[in-house]
């Protein structure tokens, strides 16, 4: 798909567009990665290797690390997030998403819309 087609659709959706299945989908996904991350939270391994790098990925922002109080840039929140949705392997459990996209899309999206303004309704 050209980018220009790939931008004009972004650019316009809409959650009202989004068909029951999808939402349906899209919940699941957010569920797994919720509750992946608060595993991964939990592991003593991935929180050394998500909370850590916040130094030299920017530890000034407005970007929340699952079960941190203090902010940090989009791209160290969306590392930590990342990594601790990732760790355990648990984020794939009810199978239908098929792979991991609430550990690889969540993440970026939830830290991106936190760091722009946006129009309400949008996505």
């Amino acid at each position: 798909m050209p980018i220009t087609k790939t931008l004009d659709y972004l650019e316009h959706e809409n959650y009202d567009f989004l068909s029951p299945e999808v939402v349906t989908i899209s919940k699941k996904c957010l569920l797994d990665f919720i509750v992946a991350s608060f595993a991964g939270y939990q592991n003593k391994a991935s929180t050394t290797i998500a909370l850590n790098p916040a130094g030299w990925l920017g530890e000034e922002g407005s970007c929340t690390v699952i079960g941190e109080e203090h902010q940090v840039s989009p791209l160290a929140a969306t590392f930590a997030n990342v990594t601790l949705s990732s760790c355990m392997d648990i984020d794939d459990g009810h199978r239908q998403p098929v792979g991991h996209p609430g550990c690889m899309v969540i993440p970026p999206c939830w830290h991106v819309k936190k760091s722009c303004k946006t129009v309400p309704g949008s996505i």
